[in-house]
């Protein structure tokens, strides 16, 4: 038997019934999870309206915390450390540190005295005092107090360092941030009354242009530096040359005395041996004259005994004239003189004949 034919028209009017009886399901799914999702977001926004209240209920201060509250901008009080409790979203706290606390920057461009840039790192140490008035007037007058500060920081640094040339900035650094902290010290004290602890400049980096100015200037004092050695070692040449040519001199003028010491010397020696000599000699002349003074004192009483010898001779003399003229007269008296004269004694050869005596040989 055959199978009932259906035509296009009946197909698609069937198709077009599903697919109504599966949108109408899909519509009540839709619905329903719709109503859920909105129940669930109402439950979690209630939950997280609670969780923000209680949240903004409370705040905690560390030790080194203040917090100034304030109810619609009005100041309510201040605050320790601690677990405190406000009205959410009524009452507001802003919180100050008390401790030390550090500003540190670390591209302060400047420019010193003689204008080179100077790339410099400065930190600040700074103290909020914990007093109530203080920071009320902080809060109230200068809620950027960070930035006054920076802005007071800046503004001495550039300042007394446009007052310096920079190749005296090493040598003026410990000076320079006395004078810098002061300067802050002075100004957060008039305006904030903040105090300044501390104010240092770690590290700082000289401009490219003065870095190379100061390779040509260290180049231009190799060179002076050179030519000042090369004529200090043509200066101590000529120094050692003219000491040593002084030396020389002074050697030859050492020698030339010397010499004429030696000389002096030896003609002191020669004239001391001469003088000696001399009066070795005159005192063998003076010795040889008195010898010659007792000859000569000799020879005159020789002389004068001479002369009395000579007068008695001369006496004996005209007395044997006398004699020879009265012997001449009287040659008897020869004999009779002889006979006077005769010792007794014969003389030799001579011999006695019994009684007579023979006459004495006549010399």
């Amino acid at each position: 038997m055959a199978a009932p034919k259906i035509s296009a028209k009946e197909i698609l009017s069937q198709l077009t019934i599903s697919a109504k009886k599966i949108e109408g399901i899909f519509d009540v799914k839709k619905k329903t999870q719709y109503l859920y999702q909105t129940l669930s977001f109402g439950f979690v926004s209630v939950l997280l309206l609670v969780v923000v209240l209680v949240a903004d209920a409370f705040y905690v201060n560390q030790e080194s915390q203040r917090a100034l509250e304030t109810r619609y901008g009005v100041f309510v009080k201040l605050s320790g450390p601690g677990l405190h409790f406000k009205l959410p979203f009524i009452e507001q706290y802003t919180q100050y540190p008390i401790d030390i606390q550090e500003l540190s920057f670390g591209d302060v461009r400047t420019a010193s005295s003689d204008n080179y840039e100077l790339n410099g790192q400065v930190v600040l140490h700074y103290q909020i005092p914990d007093d109530e008035n203080i920071i009320k007037n902080i809060h109230r007058n200068a809620p950027n107090y960070k930035k006054i500060l920076e802005d007071i920081m800046k503004s001495a640094f550039k300042n007394e360092l446009g007052t310096v040339r920079m190749a005296t900035v090493p040598e003026k650094r410990r000076n320079i941030e006395s004078k810098v902290k002061e300067i802050i010290r002075q100004e957060a004290e008039r305006l904030l009354k903040i105090h300044i602890l501390d104010f240092r400049v770690p590290f700082y980096e000289w401009s490219q242009v003065f870095l190379r100015t100061i390779q040509r200037n260290e180049e231009n004092l190799a060179r002076i530096e050179a030519t000042y050695w090369a004529e200090q070692q043509k200066k101590n040449n000529a120094e050692k040359e003219a000491f040593d040519a002084a030396q020389k001199r002074k050697r030859a003028q050492e020698e030339a005395e010397l010499l004429r010491i030696q000389a002096q010397a030896q003609a002191e020696a020669l004239k001391i041996d001469a003088q000696a000599q001399a009066e070795t000699q005159v005192l063998k002349l003076e010795k040889q004259a008195e010898v010659l003074q007792v000859q000569v004192s000799e020879l005159e009483k020789q002389t004068e005994i001479l002369q009395v010898q000579v007068g008695e001779l001369e006496k004996q003399a005209k007395a044997l004239q006398i004699q020879a003229k009265t012997l001449e007269k009287n040659p008897d008296l020869i004999d009779l003189e002889r006979i006077k004269r005769w010792d007794g004694k014969l003389p030799p050869g001579s011999f006695i004949i019994k009684g007579i005596v023979p006459n004495k040989t006549r010399k």
